[in-house]
């Protein structure tokens, strides 16, 4: 991968976990691959003790703490791999974020039933089918997220990464001006079979998606994006 689009792809989900420093963010300075490492332990991640976690990026102890630190949470990348490894370490801070009180999935029923989110907007979505299951793995695609092997936390980490990445304004704008973004069909295709669910919650995101998009790919004026 070139350095401009891990850069871009680290920039995006760096964003989305609002890490301060996104923007310039660069993937070829080792001290900011090191400061993101420092952050996200601190703030997100937090496997260490506070009076354990090594803060000195420039410490001569730094790789034998970075090395063990990885080595504790299984991490299957090291900074040789600067770029492999930050991503991993995002994702394992989306996946403890996702757990989140407002997020965990009530696990109260036998394991091949249907399982259902605790808010109600949730509770007619089957998350055992198939269908579910490929329109997440799309969307996860679509926002750049690295696939987990458990698809009810996968889809955790896409409504996270939705929700931190457009502030509430857009996502009313997104509904709003549904039908006359010109997006293309690709776009929204991953989400567009939920609205049969008839889930408020998850029409929004579906919406919110293909305004992400129609952002991302009009970078000139909003009205630009209209018919």
């Amino acid at each position: 991968m070139t350095t401009t689009l891990a850069n871009e792809r680290l920039r995006f989900k760096l964003h989305a976990i609002n890490y301060p420093a996104y923007d310039t963010f660069d993937i070829s300075d080792i001290a900011n691959v090191r400061n993101v490492v420092v952050w996200l332990e601190d703030r997100l991640i937090r496997v260490f003790p506070a009076d354990k976690r090594l803060r000195d990026i420039q410490s001569p102890e730094w790789i034998n703490y970075l090395n063990k630190y990885l080595q504790t949470i299984k991490c299957p990348f090291n900074e040789s791999s600067s770029w492999a490894m930050l991503d991993w370490l995002i994702s394992k801070a989306l996946f403890l974020e996702s757990k989140s009180p407002e997020s965990t999935v009530q696990n109260n029923t036998p394991e091949n039933a249907n399982i259902t989110v605790s808010t109600n907007a949730f509770s007619s979505i089957d998350v055992n089918s198939n269908e579910f299951k490929e329109n997440v793995l799309k969307a996860a695609k679509l926002l750049q997220i690295p696939i987990h092997s458990d698809i009810k936390t996968l889809f955790k980490a896409v409504c996270l990464v939705i929700e931190q990445k457009l502030e509430v304004n857009t996502l009313n704008n997104a509904i709003k001006d549904y039908g006359t973004c010109k997006i293309r069909d690709s776009f929204c295709k991953p989400m567009s079979t939920f609205h049969s669910s008839r889930c408020w919650k998850l029409d929004k995101f579906s919406l919110a998606i293909g305004h992400l998009n129609c952002s991302l790919k009009c970078p000139l004026q909003r009205s630009s994006c209209h018919s």
